[in-house]
């Protein structure tokens, strides 16, 4: 139950960052009117957030290689997203993305993972550190 919970949590945390996320880009591309985020959008970016926290649980699985960890996880998001960003449909009824600038979004998500995941990984470390160090002057 704790890891649903976990879950859960997680999904609704990305969701509601992806969302704010759409709608700072609506505002800054100038739709801030209308940025026409629809129930079948919204359910689009529950997916993905429901998707990004499954696969936060790849990590967890022990006798698997790190290095397959963070392909795994990375070729897990980088279909989702491409997948979400190609079915988002413009008010006309037509895809609101050619393959070109699909493309291109794909390798803009690759190099912020790529320029992410170390950081993520730097924290990490650095909190770790700080945790052993105050469990060291706790004894």
């Amino acid at each position: 139950m704790k890891i649903l919970g976990r879950f859960l949590y997680h999904t609704a945390a990305y969701t509601t960052v992806v969302t704010a996320l759409f709608f700072a880009f609506a505002k800054l591309m100038g739709v801030a009117s209308n940025p026409a985020i629809t129930f079948g959008r919204y359910a689009l970016v529950f997916a993905f957030g429901l998707i990004l926290s499954a696969s936060e649980f790849v990590f967890s699985i022990p006798k698997l290689p790190k290095y397959a960890k963070y392909i795994i996880h990375y070729v897990a998001l980088t279909v989702t997203f491409s997948v979400i960003f190609l079915t988002v449909r413009s008010s006309s009824g037509g895809y609101a993305f050619d393959a070109a600038t699909v493309f291109a979004a794909v390798i803009i998500f690759s190099l912020f993972y790529a320029i992410g995941l170390p950081l993520v990984l730097l924290m990490k470390r650095a909190l770790s550190e700080n945790s052993e160090k105050s469990v060291k002057k706790q004894k």
